[in-house]
């Protein structure tokens, strides 16, 4: 089965979402097409896995940018839940 042009990656968590884009699936080294995931393809590969809240969108542009194929790049970051209180009524 080959290889998607981007992976999503969510952690145990749910709080990170990590994206690994390549040339056409292939591996950078494999790749002989100029194709390339666009920023565009990225949010919507992302929002296909559920991931809407909290995108780094300086991250996402740096990677199809500066062409980091097969890195795999930290996209999004929710927040973390804080510690309940107890109820009580006064």
């Amino acid at each position: 089965m080959p290889r998607k042009a981007i992976e999503v990656e969510i952690d145990s968590a749910q709080l990170r979402a990590y994206v690994t884009a390549s040339l056409n699936g292939a591996k950078p080294e494999e790749s002989s097409t100029t194709e390339e995931p666009s920023v565009e393809n990225i949010l919507t590969e992302l929002k296909a896995h559920g991931v809407i809240f909290g995108l780094l969108q300086e991250n996402i542009a740096s990677l199809v940018a500066n062409k980091h194929w097969g890195v795999k790049t930290l996209a999004a970051q929710g927040i973390s839940p804080l510690p309940g209180q107890s109820g009580r009524v006064e």
